[in-house]
């Protein structure tokens, strides 16, 4: 997607909410359960609209990447390869402070990033 057709969807998406929103004004006073039904309503959208965004954009939230991360270090920890079956006592500790290090360095930039 280009530029052009990027600010076509978004204005595009303006007027449906203009549209929305003209709608909702239109609306008669609402009762308590009515009120209540629109705010989960509301909520539901809201979620869908959010993971929508963040899958087309691939944005990850902080627990997905410190997730991400642990799960890494974990797999680095049980790598079964024969290159670290036949090591000694000293080599699993290396193959730990590797995978420590590698997660310390995810969320040193994790922290950077959220600055």
């Amino acid at each position: 997607m280009d530029d052009q057709e990027f600010d076509g969807a978004v204005k595009r998406l303006n007027e449906h909410n203009a549209h929305i929103k003209t709608l909702i004004e239109r609306m008669p006073p609402l009762t308590e359960a009515q009120k209540q039904r629109v705010v989960e309503i509301l909520a539901r959208h809201r979620r869908k609209h959010d993971e929508c965004l963040k899958s087309r954009v691939g944005i990850k939230t902080r627990a997905d990447s410190v997730r991400g991360a642990w799960e890494a270090a974990q797999r680095a920890i049980q790598d079964t390869d024969s290159e670290y079956s036949n090591t000694s006592q000293r080599g699993n500790w290396h193959v730990m402070g590797i995978a420590l290090a590698l997660l310390g360095l995810i969320l040193l930039c994790l922290k950077f990033i959220t600055w």
